[in-house]
């Protein structure tokens, strides 16, 4: 199963960085996400936009929400032939929050296993990208 994990150190709280992300994270967020109602467990989200130039457009579900520290989103639709998971949590750290996005993809079948790959790498370069501007975004909000 191909996965990766993504850490960055932030400069602000854990709060104050769950808080930007939930209210502005539009702002540094290539992706289009929209919630169908109050975020929590259960909760099913709209993702759309463009990864290597091609449109997506995905639904996934929250499977944990546990502010300020972590959120788990599971793949829905499509469900073939990849289904993935994010793990994406905001602990205490000595410059104020680390930062850590764990993303896995798993293949359906003998099919899935080229596109799991090509989702893997494209994604963990779009969440390197999202935390570097997550980061930049709270330094300028900071002024640290």
């Amino acid at each position: 199963m191909p996965s990766f994990v993504s850490t960055i150190d932030l400069p602000a709280s854990p709060e104050s960085s769950w808080k930007f992300v939930v209210d502005r994270g539009d702002e540094i967020e290539p992706l289009k996400f929209e919630s169908r109602g109050e975020q929590r467990a259960g909760t099913l989200n709209d993702l759309s936009g463009r990864m290597a130039g091609i449109p997506i457009r995905v639904v996934s579900r929250t499977v944990e929400w546990d502010p300020p520290r972590r959120c788990v989103f599971e793949s829905v639709k499509p469900s073939w032939p990849i289904s993935t998971r994010i793990i994406e949590t905001f602990e205490p750290s000595r410059t104020d929050t680390r930062h850590t996005i764990h993303y896995e993809v798993t293949p359906s079948g003998l099919l899935g296993r080229l596109p799991a790959l090509l989702v893997c790498r494209l994604m963990r370069r779009s969440r390197r990208q999202y935390q570097e501007r997550l980061r930049d975004a709270l330094f300028k909000d900071t002024g640290s």
